[in-house]
């Protein structure tokens, strides 16, 4: 059934045409397949503060050039390219930013994004538009170095981990985990998570508004289950999960877990990454209290226990 489009949605896509034009991007542009698309990914309490758009990509034929969008907000920043039966998207947060660049010609200019997971150009970008999105990303950086350098002070120690050398081999050699929490009427939940092992804790990364993340604030308890199916080999962790503030460890690990693999519909980013943008990617570690591996292979070795 179609809908009848409400007041509310004719309002936020003014509002989206408006913050594009403060942005810098032209008539042309605002108006181009990707322009008129961006209403449906812009979110009610997300804001444009800076927006390009321009060719990524030059071909032979009829069309000769695909173009696309690059849209920071307040939120994120917005890779797109819409066409009529065609949407392509990446979305990733500033921590992921590497750098942008500037090459400017006498009409136009091109604008690189660089970034830990792939890197963006697009050609054909007004000037003024692209001063204005490479100036907010410089702003967005300095920021973020800034807020580095402050929590550098506050970074958590090394801690000496109580698992065994056969369990730590484990871990690093898998990315997936079961994650189980408790609900507050008690009841266990699991939850498949990507996760890396850095100076003896366990990280793995989730929006705020899980049910996962909601069940720690009220129990940090947690448990944690990786399997080898080839080598038959199984961790289980038992220990209290932790919220990193520490934006320097924070940022290696989103950096470690975000990083593009292929899935049976192509490749991309993890799929937290496309869950709720409007809300804030948490990490969290695991302080691991006691653990238990084996290896089916040979059951008659004894479990690796921690030191009593």
């Amino acid at each position: 059934m179609v809908q009848k489009k409400s007041v509310a949605s004719i309002e936020h896509k003014d509002r989206i045409k408006e913050e594009l034009h403060r942005a810098g991007v032209t008539t042309l542009g605002r108006y181009r397949f990707s322009g008129m698309y961006l209403p449906e990914v812009i979110h009610e309490d997300e804001h444009i503060e800076a927006a390009i758009f321009g060719r990524h990509k030059e071909l032979q034929g009829f069309f000769g050039a695909v173009e696309g969008m690059l849209v920071a907000t307040d939120k994120r920043v917005i890779f797109i390219d819409h066409r009529p039966g065609y949407t392509t998207m990446d979305e990733f947060t500033y921590d992921v930013i590497s750098g942008v660049n500037i090459t400017k010609a006498v009409y136009n200019a091109s604008v690189t994004l660089y970034t830990k997971v792939s890197n963006y150009r697009l050609s054909y970008v007004g000037k003024e538009s692209a001063k204005k999105f490479a100036n907010y990303i410089e702003e967005r950086l300095e920021k973020r170095v800034a807020q580095v350098t402050e929590s550098e002070q506050r970074a958590p120690p090394v801690r000496e981990t109580i698992l065994s050398a056969e369990a730590v081999e484990l871990l690093n050699k898998r990315d997936i985990g079961v994650l189980s929490t408790i609900e507050r009427t008690g009841s266990l939940r699991g939850a498949a998570v990507y996760y890396v092992v850095k100076d003896g804790y366990v990280y793995f990364m989730t929006k705020e508004n899980t049910r996962k993340a909601r069940n720690i604030v009220g129990n940090e308890h947690v448990a944690f289950t990786v399997f080898d199916d080839r080598r038959l080999e199984t961790v289980q962790l038992a220990g209290m999960a932790e919220r990193v503030t520490d934006n320097k460890t924070r940022m290696k690990v989103i950096t470690s877990i975000l990083r593009t693999r292929t899935y049976s519909d192509g490749s991309h980013l993890v799929p937290v990454i496309r869950m709720g943008a409007e809300t804030n990617t948490l990490v969290y570690r695991i302080v691991v209290t006691d653990f238990d591996y084996t290896n089916f292979i040979n059951l008659d070795a004894q479990k690796s226990r921690p030191p009593q």
